[in-house]
């Protein structure tokens, strides 16, 4: 069988000499599924960019090594060729888009191929079908929760069709249905030949679609093995490849939180909200009390609501008819938004200053505790930093230190762990609890990463539908 992708001795140099990548072997055969796996900055990234086409296309520098990808010479010379043959699904699906709407969305990448209209047709409802995203064509993305947005994001990929398809840490928004169906579809696509690239960290749901792992540590590949030798790995050894443990156990919650009294108290009364041209309302909560002794998480299949009702919460968004009060005073959607923080998912999209020291004392009301928050979050040594230069891990933790010095009486955070691996995880969660314990701020976490929830959080609530169904 001939390879899709024969790669040997690849070496990339950023345009200042830095050495990201170096000695790397790589091969990639029809309907075969790889796992690039590594701690954070191993160079994963990295080296998908260059698979993908987008070194040297996008990001500047200097590869070396010889072999093919796609029946080209490496280095590609004729990206748009190379383009039609892959696909790639990133971790924040936004990142991706070119239009408004899920429709135009689909047809983007076909109309710039030169597709005749009743091809983009057939393609277009072969796909929605197959995703079941027919329901919402016609919808605006930012209007579709994050689970639906990566599932357009997958779907536009796939169009109109392609050898390779490259995913980065496609798991990060998805919920157990979410997942069984990305499994099922990777299962598909393998048996129709399709190439699979995987940067994950997590196991459980794709663990046996594997036939190859390449473990990356400072750019240079450290090992190649099977599925079956990394089941014979121990959960240390795993989180030393920057991945999950598998077998992790999460059917209840193990935290024992000390106890405290609530000093924050935030209630909601017949909060009821729908989107505009929707009959069906997006959230409908006839009462509910939040307060800050336990760290709440927030839980419920992909559209159900949760991004709706944080942003309600924080006044991003202005239900009509309602009542919410913090303390028992009457708030409005202004209100609101002057005591909230929400630290979102796509984390990268609200570090705005050149250091991480500005990023931190920017609008910061808790300067008094500065010292003690850079030193309990480990960011000495980064407070020179660029923010965007940091690591996914690193970039979080600048982000919810923002959040506490920022003196805002309710943090929220959007899917906090996604793409984060074992350890910074736990690193993560022990923030929240140190926070929670010796800060008076209220904690809402929306996640689907139930590890996380197990250790961080001590009540759930549970949304279907725009309801709450458990408390």
């Amino acid at each position: 069988m001939v390879a899709l992708i024969d790669l040997k001795n690849l070496e990339y140099h950023t345009p200042n000499q830095e050495c990201l990548l170096k000695g790397i072997d790589f091969q990639l055969f029809p309907g075969e599924c790889v796992l690039i796996c590594g701690k954070s900055g191993s160079g994963k990234t990295t080296l998908l960019n260059v698979l993908s086409g987008l070194v040297p296309e996008l990001f500047e520098g200097q590869l070396a090594g010889q072999g093919q990808m796609l029946g080209q010479q490496f280095p590609i010379s004729d990206f748009p060729s190379h383009a039609e043959k892959i696909g790639r699904v990133f971790q924040n699906p936004k990142s991706q888009f070119f239009t408004s709407e899920v429709l135009s969305e689909l047809a983007f990448k076909m109309e710039n191929l030169g597709l005749s209209r009743e091809m983009m047709q057939e393609k277009i409802q072969q796909v929605a079908t197959f995703f079941e995203i027919e329901a919402f064509l016609a919808q605006p993305l930012y209007q579709l929760s994050g689970g639906q947005k990566q599932t357009v994001a997958f779907a536009s990929s796939l169009l109109p069709a392609c050898q390779v398809l490259f995913l980065d840490e496609v798991a990060s928004n998805l919920d157990k249905t979410g997942l069984a169906k990305l499994k099922q579809t990777l299962k598909h696509l393998k048996r129709s030949g399709v190439a699979l690239v995987l940067v994950e960290h997590r196991l459980d749901y794709c663990l046996d679609l594997i036939d190859r792992i390449y473990v990356l540590e400072n750019g240079q590949l450290k090992q190649e093995l099977s599925a079956a030798e990394l089941k014979t790995y121990s959960a240390n050894e795993l989180a030393g490849f920057g991945l999950r443990d598998w077998q992790a156990a999460v059917n209840q919650l193990t935290l024992q939180m000390e106890k405290k009294e609530a000093t924050i108290q935030l209630q909601l009364e017949n909060l009821f909200f729908a989107y505009p041209k929707q009959k069906e309302k997006q959230i409908a909560i006839h009462s509910l009390t939040l307060d800050n002794r336990q760290i709440i998480g927030l839980v419920g299949e992909n559209g159900a609501g949760k991004s709706t009702l944080v942003q309600l919460l924080t006044g991003l968004l202005k239900a009509k008819q309602s009542r919410i009060t913090l303390n028992g005073q009457l708030m409005r959607a202004k209100d609101l938004l002057a005591q909230s923080f929400l630290v979102r998912q796509e984390v990268s999209l609200q570090l705005f200053f050149e250091s991480v020291a500005k990023e931190l004392t920017f609008q910061a009301k808790r300067l008094a505790c500065y010292d003690e928050i850079v030193a309990a979050f480990g960011l000495e040594q980064l407070l020179s930093r660029h923010p965007q230069s940091l690591s996914g891990g690193e970039k979080q933790r600048v982000a919810i230190a923002s959040a506490l010095l920022s003196g805002k009486t309710c943090l929220y955070f959007d899917e906090p762990t996604s793409g984060l691996d074992a350890l910074q995880m736990q690193q993560v969660s022990q923030q929240l609890r140190f926070i929670q314990q010796n800060y008076p701020v209220l904690i809402v976490v929306i996640s689907h990463d139930q590890p996380f929830l197990c250790q961080t959080c001590d009540r759930i609530l549970k949304l279907e539908k725009g309801r709450i169904t458990s408390a």
